[in-house]
């Protein structure tokens, strides 16, 4: 008995998009596929899988807007860094305006878009886009719908057989778009950044350990430095000129009064607790595991080792990796004699929580 947690599955030479025909889920709950439209207000954009039109299998996407709008499906798919990619999908249009962007397959946050299809099809069309990935990235969010940044349209779509695959090198005659909207330098700009970042790190260490070492200095030799001496001498009898002053009744109150010495110990105090807290804080990530999926295309298999009934499953939503997707899903399939089945698929709105589902496998 086997379950498979998985957020996407990787693997060279494959469709990468999971759920391509959108065969698997109901219109509220489409398995691996998100909505997503410029403007939400009621009866201006309807979502919906379609049963009785299709590219293959028996099932398909469709989008409606009723009024103008930029609209799409989307899925977080996970790549690797500067390699080619195509991506594809079968359209279908129905009464799409010719003003602005019709049906076409995008990235999101990009301005780029395959050919567009408007006006009504004659039946299934195929678009097609080529892209490379920047050095580091990891994600990418693939968007297919109608309309685009800047170009609200109306009319009606249907999606079928989306796909994602990598490739080797670019096509002859084909162009290929930048898969990372956010990237926009040469192959060593995310090394500058972060050579940057820590370089002002360094900066501030080295100025913070100078003055550091400036009252240490001061405080320990002041005695010797002619100026400073001088000052304190002055002090020194302005006080005593003061104490001689003072009324029997003020002496039996006990004045404490902070030098240059107590000031650095507790600069040194508190700098030694800085260190120690930074290093206790940690930061934003989560390790990857064999038992912890934190990015689309990782998953994991536990192995029951033999017949047993499960009846529930606990899981923690830690803090997790939300760059590429912010509403990321934990998909649960129970394995049995190398067919899988879906037996739940969880959205992940809270961090930090515990949660659990019951479920009934033998």
């Amino acid at each position: 008995m086997q379950f498979i947690f998985s957020s996407s599955v990787f693997a060279q030479g494959e469709n990468l998009v999971r759920n391509p025909g959108f065969e698997e889920g109901t219109t509220e709950s489409l398995h691996f596929w998100q909505t997503d439209c410029w403007e939400k207000s009621a009866g201006t954009t309807e979502f919906f899988i379609d049963e009785t039109e299709y590219h293959s299998g028996s099932k398909s996407a469709c989008i409606i807007n009723n009024k103008e709008n930029d609209s799409r499906y989307k899925q977080p798919i996970k790549v690797k860094g500067n390699t080619y990619y195509r991506m594809s999908c079968w359209v279908k249009t129905e009464n799409v305006g010719t003003e602005t962007k019709g049906a076409n397959i995008s990235i999101d946050g990009s301005l780029e878009t395959s050919r567009d299809i408007s006006e009504t099809s004659n039946g299934w069309e195929y678009v097609e886009l080529y892209g490379k990935t920047s050095p580091n990235q990891e994600t990418f969010v693939l968007t297919i719908g109608l309309g685009g940044y800047g170009n609200i349209n109306t009319g009606k779509i249907w999606i079928d057989d989306v796909e994602v695959v990598e490739l080797d090198s670019l096509p002859p005659g084909k162009t290929a778009v930048n898969m990372d909207p956010s990237y926009s330098g040469g192959d060593n700009q995310n090394t500058s950044e972060n050579n940057g970042s820590k370089g002002l790190l360094m900066l501030g260490a080295v100025i913070f350990f100078i003055l550091f070492l400036c009252i240490i200095f001061i405080t320990l030799f002041k005695d010797k430095i002619p100026a400073l001496n001088a000052k304190s001498n002055a002090k020194t009898n302005e006080s005593k000129s003061a104490t001689q002053n003072i009324n029997n009744d003020d002496e039996k109150w006990i004045k404490v009064k902070f030098d240059k010495t107590d000031f650095a110990i507790m600069g040194v105090m508190t700098l030694i607790y800085l260190v120690i807290a930074l290093y206790n804080l940690g930061d934003f990530k989560v390790p990857t595991t064999s038992w912890e999926p934190t990015l689309p295309g990782e998953y994991f298999t536990i192995d029951l080792g033999k017949e047993t009934t499960l009846s529930r499953i606990y899981y923690y939503s830690g803090l997790g990796s939300t760059k590429y997707n912010p509403h990321s899903k934990l998909r649960v399939e129970y394995l049995d004699e190398n067919q899988t089945s879906n037996i739940l698929q969880l959205s992940r709105r809270k961090i930090y929580s515990y949660g659990n589902f019951s479920t009934q496998h033998r």
